[in-house]
């Protein structure tokens, strides 16, 4: 048998992740105390103002994260800059004990991101989840078992085999993905209060050949 081998990992899914450092305590006191309101499906709070980084006192905060989202997608995902990616909808996420986040992802936008203000181990992981309709390796024409689902041998579970992954994102992690991307919050099983900053990106500007031309 032949142990030399490679294996390419096609058509990824691309998880941005880096840490903004540390939050200024009058931004991070300034956060706790906005006004929040319970979510409709009574999982968690989340701020009043669905566009907070557009407000004076978050401008700092905002400059991180565009920078950021300026490196993901220029320079990552190597766009063209014909496209300008701005801002759009963002606001707080407020999980006391036993709140989370179900299963979703974003519409109306093309990058969304989430800014962990504060979390530890307990708090919960951040999870993505396999679409059913992205095919890595085979339609469910037979559900084909793998080890790790009977022996939670973790080991074994990789970026092939896997509908979910999950993470614990540190203090001042700042994470970009895809909107399309399935996602969610497990329960918070701390006594801490988890904060995040959610956020959508879309794009301006005009893109396409000479008869598929777009504007946004």
């Amino acid at each position: 048998m032949n142990n030399q081998f490679k294996v390419t990992p096609l058509f990824g899914i691309p998880l941005y992740q880096t840490n903004l450092g540390s939050l200024d305590k009058t931004l991070r006191e300034y956060i706790e105390n906005i006004e929040y309101e319970r979510m409709p499906a009574d999982n968690g709070d989340y701020s009043v103002n669905k566009y907070i980084l557009n407000t004076p006192e978050m401008a700092p905060l905002k400059a991180k994260i565009m920078k950021a989202a300026d490196n993901f997608i220029y320079n990552v995902l190597d766009v063209k800059r014909n496209m300008d990616f701005q801002m759009e909808n963002s606001w707080v996420n407020r999980h006391y004990a036993n709140d989370f986040s179900g299963q979703h992802y974003h519409g109306n936008s093309l990058i969304s991101g989430v800014y962990y203000i504060d979390t530890d181990g307990d708090t919960g992981a951040f999870v993505c989840h396999k679409d059913k309709n992205h095919y890595n390796l085979w339609t469910e024409t037979v559900r084909v078992d793998f080890n790790y689902q009977d022996h939670g041998n973790d080991a074994k579970l990789n970026f092939f085999n896997a509908d979910a992954w999950g993470l614990f994102p540190a203090k001042n992690d700042l994470i970009m993905f895809p909107s399309l991307m399935t996602h969610s919050v497990e329960e918070n099983h701390s006594a801490k209060v988890r904060y995040s900053l959610a956020f959508n990106l879309f794009p301006r500007g005009t893109a396409g050949g000479p008869i598929n031309t777009l504007t946004v």
